[in-house]
């Protein structure tokens, strides 16, 4: 049961850290995007339309990697502290 509880408290990690890497991207890209349009000349650095969807698509994928490996090691040490450790904000320590 202790196997069952910690990998669901993973998946969760991972899936919430995932969320707030689309979070993240959707506001950068909203924000640049915006840029974009306003003045490509000054915000394109020099780079085509589909030069720029090159680095969406390539910065996409690692912006979704890195929120799945953060989760998964804010999970793994979360996990560590509350359920091995037994340290809780709200409790004393014995």
């Amino acid at each position: 049961m202790e196997n069952i509880k910690r990998d669901a408290y993973l998946f969760f990690s991972i899936v919430l850290g995932f969320l707030l890497s689309f979070l993240v991207h959707a506001v950068v890209e909203i924000w640049y995007i915006g840029r974009l349009v306003d003045n490509f000349e000054i915000y394109s650095f020099g780079l085509s339309w589909s030069a720029w969807f090159f680095v969406h698509d390539v910065a996409s994928v690692i912006l979704a990697l890195l929120g799945v490996v953060g989760g998964y090691a804010v999970g793994k040490r979360w996990w560590q502290i509350v359920y091995v450790e037994n340290r809780h904000w709200f409790y004393e320590r014995k």
